[in-house]
């Protein structure tokens, strides 16, 4: 038996998930196979790709701890945010130069 679903279509784009079978421009519409009297779990999965630009002048550590904690950087991001800052502060600690 085949039963529609339909979901909300919006600027974010479908990963992972099955092309639907109708679009207009404010849904999509999936045809799903079921079995009578089983659970059918169909997953519509989505992303949206958003973009932020930081000066690394004025990034702290806290801050870093909080794009890993959300995963929105990769560990490589964050070992080479991680050595600017360790830069910096032997930088300071050096004083300025004479």
């Amino acid at each position: 038996m085949a039963l529609w679903q339909g979901h909300a279509r919006d600027d974010r784009k479908l990963i992972e998930t099955a092309q639907p079978a109708e679009a207009s421009a404010n849904y999509y519409r999936f045809k799903v196979e079921a079995t009578s009297k089983t659970t059918t779990e169909f997953v519509v999965r989505e992303e949206s790709p958003q973009e932020t630009t930081y000066a690394i002048t004025n990034i702290t550590p806290e801050q870093i701890a909080l794009w890993v904690r959300e995963r929105s950087i990769d560990p490589e991001i964050e070992k080479a945010l991680s050595g600017n800052r360790r830069e910096e502060e032997r930088d300071q600690r050096a004083g300025p130069e004479a």
